[in-house]
């Protein structure tokens, strides 16, 4: 397991200050910042945090400062990965909403420059958080994309009324 996006000060330089097209192209060099949105039907609005000591406004939405460390999937090729996340300093009214979803919750994952926050350089989008444990202030969690070994392939069923040419 490898820590990629922490907030840990005495490393934020050796992970975050990158060279994109978007950032040269635009004369500037950046800092990567991640920006993760839950959404639940359950939920009053979405939830909105940003790695970053600051908060951070990307496209008319503003992402809460907060830590977030997020582990990468070992690459094994023997079981489905999934992405260990934690996010420090919640609010009580996350951890009171967390703690009644009974069903995953949708998490979006984007990558961005501070210095050109509505520009998604990368984007995860249809991750779901299948398991979570809660703390007064932290959220830990695990997060997968759509279940991949389960899904029929073909994701039809051949029968004679859609497949004539083949009865």
């Amino acid at each position: 397991m490898t820590k990629v996006f922490t907030n840990d000060e005495s490393t934020r330089g050796e992970f975050y200050k990158v060279d994109s097209g978007h950032a040269k192209s635009m004369g500037g060099r950046g800092v990567f910042v991640c920006l993760m949105t839950f959404s639940h039907k359950s939920f009053k609005q979405d939830v909105l945090f940003v790695n970053n000591t600051e908060t951070v406004v990307s496209r008319g939405k503003t992402f809460e400062a907060t830590a977030i460390t997020l582990t990468l999937p070992a690459d094994d090729g023997k079981r489905e990965p999934q992405c260990d996340l934690d996010v420090d300093n919640v609010s009580l009214e996350l951890v009171e909403d967390l703690r009644t979803v009974t069903d995953p919750i949708d998490v979006k994952f984007e990558m961005v420059f501070t210095e050109y926050p509505d520009i998604v350089e990368y984007s995860l989008l249809d991750l779901k958080m299948v398991s979570v444990s809660v703390t007064s202030n932290k959220v830990s969690a695990k997060l997968m994309l759509n279940d991949l070994l389960n899904m029929n392939f073909p994701s039809f069923t051949y029968n004679p009324v859609d497949f004539a040419g083949l009865f």
